[in-house]
């Protein structure tokens, strides 16, 4: 039997051991997602204009938009096998599944290139984006729910690793950026992923069977219609400035809503971290957690908002010179992100529980309610980009609300988590009627 001190000692050791390994993965993390967050606003000083600036953010935003069903909802059914199923062997087909990409993708490229040549547009490099992402995707859950975070967070990183390579090749040598240049360097890191690829699913090509490909796919069905709307709730604010005002618009909306992100680090750190945890645990235990980890956010959106404007001002020009006229809709953005990642904690439980099919009937509403009152605010000649966040951002607490009602029906309760949401909201909405 241990002594009491053989105890203690444990316990301290334990408590160091974890306090040393969050630590280092935060470093890892926050520096590879600083990196992702930098990427796009260093490479907007490189541009010659803001409407090129804005093509290249559009289409990074279809190009999300594509990924989702590109992956079938993939992404939801790997750790629904590999943790709430425990079957280990459905690595080769996910890996399978982005060869398949791969395929199509060569295919579709060829016959483009045959009709037209290599002419560089928006539907080009979104698609090659959202097939990187579909890929990176994939591997990087396989590689989080198997609990080898450090190689999800690198795999998780590679698109804006290499667009940085690029900002210090244009800083280097002092020119200009170039979406023809970009979309050869995507074409680069799709042969190194295709490479990836092939390899994981040669060494798992004895457990790959059609019989769990299909499974896994019909799993991952609600989830591609339920990940694409939530997509259109959360991430289609790029798309829809472009159709309401101009790339211009895009642009500065693209370089403000990469400062306000900064926040979202903390949820994806703590989010790889313990994603077992999150994702097995009853909500009584979730629920308090939640909590406290959303006044942490509430804390660190506060001091990101006293502390970045003024670092970015001095680091980009394109924040300096448009500061004083998009203060308001940086602050709309913070509160995007807080709902953002409200949302992003409950999808996780809303897909554990089966509860997708019928949480995307209440999202097609929530959308075309969003749509109505932009196109609305229009006609009336109220709508601005700001008001258009603050409009998108109250539509993704509706979102939450809904996921809550939907939960506390099958009996899972988050009254805690909740009321803060709720008071978040509240605030929001006290600083919309205050907006000048």
């Amino acid at each position: 039997m241990k002594s009491k001190f053989q105890t203690l000692a444990f316990k301290q050791n334990f408590s160091f051991q974890e306090v040393k390994r969050i630590s280092l993965f935060t470093l890892n993390f926050g520096g590879l997602k600083l990196n992702a967050i930098s990427a796009a606003l260093i490479l907007s000083n490189f541009f010659t204009t803001l409407e090129e600036f804005g093509s290249f953010e559009y289409a990074l935003s279809l190009g999300l938009m594509f990924t989702v069903p590109f992956n079938l909802g993939l992404h939801g059914a790997i750790p629904y096998f590999f943790l709430k199923q425990n079957k280990k062997d459905y690595d080769s087909v996910f890996y399978f599944h982005g060869i398949i990409l791969l395929i199509l993708f060569i295919f579709a490229s060829s016959t483009y290139f045959l009709l037209v040549g290599f002419q560089i547009s928006w539907i080009g490099l979104s698609i090659t984006i959202a097939i990187i992402f579909s890929l990176q995707i994939l591997a990087s859950v396989i590689s989080k729910t198997n609990g080898r975070i450090y190689q999800s967070v690198w795999l998780d990183s590679t698109f804006f690793l290499l667009l940085n390579g690029y900002n210090l090749y244009l800083f280097i040598f002092s020119t200009t950026a170039s979406l023809a240049v970009i979309q050869v360097l995507l074409l680069i890191q799709l042969t190194l992923l295709s490479i990836y690829y092939c390899l994981r699913f040669y060494i798992h090509s004895a457990e790959f069977s059609w019989k769990k490909y299909f499974t896994a796919i019909e799993f991952g069905k609600p989830l591609v219609v339920s990940s694409l709307l939530i997509i259109g709730l959360t991430g289609s604010g790029r798309i829809f400035i472009e159709y309401f005002f101009d790339l211009s618009a895009v642009a500065i909306y693209g370089i403000y809503f990469r400062l306000a992100m900064v926040v979202v680090l903390f949820h994806q750190i703590v989010n790889i971290a313990y994603f077992k945890k999150i994702y097995a645990s009853e909500s009584k235990k979730l629920d308090p957690w939640i909590q406290y980890f959303l006044i942490a956010i509430i804390i660190l959106s506060l001091f990101i908002h006293l502390l970045i404007p003024s670092l970015a001002q001095i680091i980009f020009e394109s924040v300096r010179l448009s500061w004083q006229v998009s203060k308001s809709l940086f602050i709309a953005l913070s509160f995007q992100m807080f709902f953002w990642i409200c949302l992003s904690l409950f999808e996780n439980i809303i897909a554990r529980e089966n509860l997708a099919s019928a949480f995307n009937k209440i999202i097609i509403y929530l959308i075309i309610l969003m749509i109505s009152i932009f196109t609305i605010s229009n006609h009336l000649y109220f709508l601005t980009i700001t008001n258009l966040v603050l409009i998108n951002s109250f539509t993704i607490y509706l979102a939450i609300e809904s996921q809550l009602k939907l939960l506390n029906n099958n009996n899972i309760y988050f009254p805690k988590s909740r009321f803060l949401v709720r008071a978040v909201s509240l605030t929001q909405i006290i600083f919309l009627c205050f907006l000048k």
